[in-house]
C-alpha cells in the first residue's frame, strides 16, 4: 500500500474497522487462527478463544471497540462470541433458549451492542437471530404468521436497529429487511405481502392468495402492456391469508398488486 497506511503481515487478515481506526480480524498461527483487535497506535489485542476451542474470527466490531464474531476448532464446535473492551473476556452468545446448538456465527454488531447471525439445531436447519440484552431470540419467532418466510441468516444491524440478511420466501431464495416497530421487535417491510396460488376458474377468472399482514391495503392494478397501470380494485386485508379474484376481460391483460402506505 502507498501513502499514510500500514504494511501487514501476510499472517494477519483484517476484517472490519470503525470511525475510531480500530481495526479486528484473524492472525494465523500455525495451525490455529486467533481474532485481535488493532488500535491506532498500532497496539494488537489477541482476544482469545472459548473454552474448547483453539481458534477464533473477529468478524465485526462497534464504535466501542466490541467485537464479534466465531470462535471454532477443537472439540467444541463453531460458536458465536462477543468481546467486550478493554480486556474482554471472550464470551459465548447465547442461542434461543430451549435449542441443541449445532453451530453459530455472529456477523454484525451495532453501536448499541446489538448482534446478528445464524445459527442452527441439530436438525443443521439455519435460523437467524438477534442477541441484545444478553438475551438471543430467533428472528423467525418476531414473524407474524403465514408470511411464506424463512429467516436463515442475518448478516448486517445498523444504529435505527433494522436488519438485513438471506432466507427463504415461499421456498425460494431471498434478501430481507427488519425494521423495528415501536415495541422494538423486527418485523418484514420488503415485501409487504406475498402472492400464491394462482389459479383459475372454469370461466377463466383469477384467483390467488394474498399473505399480508392483517389492516394492510392493497390495490390490485391492471395493464395491456405492461406500461400503463390502471386501478382495478382496492382490498383491505383482515386476516393473514386472504383469497382474492380478479373477473376475466377480454383480451391479454397483465395483473400486479402494490401496497398502499
Amino acid at each position: 500500500m502507498i501513502g499514510n497506511a500500514d504494511l501487514f503481515s501476510p499472517r494477519y487478515s483484517p476484517y472490519a474497522v470503525n470511525a475510531a481506526g480500530q481495526i479486528t480480524g484473524t492472525t494465523f498461527q500455525g495451525l490455529a487462527a486467533k481474532g485481535f483487535l488493532r488500535s491506532p497506535d498500532g497496539l494488537f489485542t489477541d482476544l482469545g478463544v472459548l473454552t474448547g476451542n483453539d481458534s477464533t474470527e473477529a468478524d465485526t466490531l462497534n464504535d466501542t471497540a466490541t467485537v464479534a464474531g466465531v470462535s471454532y476448532g477443537g472439540v467444541a464446535g463453531t460458536r458465536a462470541f462477543i468481546w467486550s473492551p478493554p480486556a474482554g473476556p471472550i464470551t459465548l452468545i447465547p442461542m434461543p433458549g430451549g435449542t441443541t446448538i449445532s453451530r453459530s456465527s455472529a456477523k454484525s454488531i451495532n453501536k448499541t451492542g446489538v448482534v446478528v447471525g445464524s445459527f442452527a439445531g441439530t436438525d443443521q436447519i439455519n435460523n437467524a437471530f438477534i442477541y441484545a440484552n444478553g438475551t438471543s431470540t430467533n428472528l423467525n419467532e418476531l414473524l407474524p404468521q403465514n408470511t411464506g418466510w424463512t429467516l436463515t441468516e442475518a448478516v448486517a444491524v445498523n444504529a435505527a436497529g433494522q436488519i438485513a440478511g438471506n432466507g427463504l420466501a415461499n421456498g425460494r431464495l431471498a434478501a430481507f429487511l427488519l425494521t423495528p416497530r415501536n415495541s422494538g421487535k423486527p418485523t418484514p417491510v420488503s415485501p409487504r405481502f406475498v402472492v400464491s396460488s394462482l389459479r383459475a376458474d372454469s370461466s377463466g377468472n383469477l384467483e390467488f392468495d394474498l399473505a399480508a399482514d392483517p389492516g394492510t391495503s392493497v390495490v390490485i392494478e391492471s395493464s395491456i402492456d405492461l406500461t400503463i397501470w390502471s386501478p382495478h380494485s382496492t382490498n383491505q386485508i383482515t386476516t393473514p391469508t386472504t383469497t382474492l379474484r380478479l373477473r376475466a376481460q377480454g383480451g391479454t391483460t397483465f395483473f400486479r398488486a402494490k401496497a398502499i402506505p
